[in-house]
């Protein structure tokens, strides 16, 4: 039954599933072809969507006090907004903690303390479903086609991340290119050797700072396998 649901969704809105109660966003959905269910079919599909509201409400107080214990982290979500936005508003560049904004040629730049560079296509300043400023710019949606994309801080920020993590894990591969990388998952190095050599000494490397994070905080751990798995 759900199956059905889920195929009826209209791929532009799967973004709405992030910013509001999935409950409700599920029983829109459902509301659009209730027609083509029967009436007990209707009926445990409603009440699926009432457990999914009850579990969304008790998780939204989980939510709230991790943002409350973790203000640094909230405050740059929101000093990066700000940032992006002037500098698509203004056109002039921006600094948050190191990252650099700025816009040329009608392009949106992020430059990471790396010194490589995110890019965005066409950035605009719109307004979003809540009233609110919103970021949009140009690039492959959710629909796997082109077309304009919003954003805000807290997303800018997750695309920075894990570009600077990215960052992190090539500088850590070429100190360690004598090794014999075969391949890698996600933060993880898969390294084929004889079997007389410490990880740990490979775990030193990967706890390198870079010259331009030199104060992060890197530990790296390992495990010796005789084949990849999870640790």
């Amino acid at each position: 039954l759900w199956e059905k649901v889920f195929n009826s969704i209209d791929k532009s809105t799967v973004e709405d599933a992030t910013t509001t109660n999935y409950g409700d966003f599920l029983a829109n959905a459902l509301d659009k072809i209730k027609d083509q269910f029967k009436d007990d079919e209707l009926k445990s599909l409603k009440e699926d969507v009432e457990e999914i509201k009850k579990l969304e409400d008790e998780l939204q107080p989980l939510v709230d006090s991790w943002r409350a214990s973790n203000p640094n982290i909230t405050a740059f979500w929101w000093n990066v907004d700000n940032a992006v936005k002037t500098t698509i508003k203004m056109n002039i560049p921006t600094e948050v903690n190191g990252i650099k904004f700025l816009c040329r040629s009608g392009m949106f730049f992020i430059n990471l303390p790396s010194g490589r560079t995110l890019s965005y296509v066409k950035p605009r300043i719109g307004e979003n479903r809540f009233g609110g400023e919103s970021v949009t710019y140009e690039g492959v949606g959710s629909t796997k086609k082109w077309e304009r994309i919003e954003s805000y801080g807290p997303k800018f920020v997750e695309n920075i991340v894990q570009a600077v993590s990215r960052d992190l894990l090539c500088f850590a591969m070429r100190n360690l290119s004598h090794c014999f990388i075969c391949g890698h998952v996600h933060d993880e190095l898969i390294i084929e050797c004889s079997q007389d050599v410490d990880y740990k000494s490979i775990c030193n490397v990967m706890s390198r700072s870079p010259d331009w994070m030199p104060d992060i905080l890197i530990r790296g751990d390992g495990y010796e396998t005789n084949f990849y798995k999870k640790d």
